[in-house]
């Protein structure tokens, strides 16, 4: 709302706080709530101001001699309804139209509507979940393999004997580049031995470049394991380049 970047550790070590400083007086932790806060700061409240005075008018109407039960019911049913009107995000409504963020749109909805039938907590949690397993299929149907040469195709630049060059002439499509891309996990195995499968079935160098990998995980260390060991089994080798530290 303000265009500044807030301090997430520190505003979660605040309820943090604050949770067990209620408890200790009696009191039953809540969740933290911006409603208020945002309606304020959008009518041009400043930031410390807007928290501050909400939580004082909060204590005075719960505590002071039953100030709440003066305040008339269809006021606060329309300051109610405002809040709920401006703290709504209308970008949902667009997301909805187009067909390409209509499954962002979807979740936003289901969020929404778990946090105002059930509870804040159990939302963000299935928020959390949903997004986890999105970023999984996104990362399964990313290309694994960018590229695939051999050394007969792509020669190095480092200058050979002729009888290394007619080796390479003649063995060449044995020795084979694989470059690689993204994370490496169980989700990503199946892919990358489809695609690296042909070059295992024979007397053949296979060479993973790993540049452009950021992440290996144990099963797809197993994965590379199995391929070394099929390799050998052929009389052929498994190298890395460019591995990351």
């Amino acid at each position: 709302v303000t265009g500044l970047r807030h301090n997430a550790r520190q505003a979660l070590m605040g309820q943090g706080v604050g949770m067990i400083a209620s408890a200790l007086v009696g009191g039953i932790g809540g969740s933290g709530t911006t409603a208020a806060t945002v309606i304020a700061v959008k009518s041009g409240s400043a930031r410390w101001v807007a928290g501050l005075v909400g939580a004082l008018f909060l204590f005075l109407t719960a505590f002071a001699g039953g100030l709440g039960s003066v305040l008339p019911i269809g006021a606060l049913a329309g300051v109610i309804i405002a809040v709920a009107i401006n703290v709504a995000d209308r970008d949902i409504l667009a997301w909805a139209r187009q067909g390409r963020t209509r499954q962002d749109a979807m979740i936003a909805l289901l969020v929404t509507f778990i946090t105002v039938f059930y509870n804040l907590v159990a939302a963000v949690g299935v928020g959390v979940a949903i997004a986890i397993l999105m970023f999984i299929r996104e990362q399964i149907a990313q290309p694994v393999v960018t590229r695939r040469s051999n050394a007969r195709e792509a020669r190095s630049i480092k200058a050979r004997p002729e009888g290394e060059r007619a080796l390479l002439d003649e063995h060449g499509e044995r020795i084979v580049l694989f470059e690689l891309r993204g994370n490496l996990f169980f989700g990503t195995t199946d892919r990358l031995i489809d695609e690296v499968g042909p070059a295992l079935n024979g007397p053949n160098w296979v060479i993973l470049h790993l540049r452009k990998v950021t992440h290996i995980d144990l099963t797809a260390v197993k994965l590379l394991q199995q391929i070394a060991n099929r390799l050998h089994e052929h009389g052929g080798l498994l190298l890395f380049c460019e591995l990351h530290e």
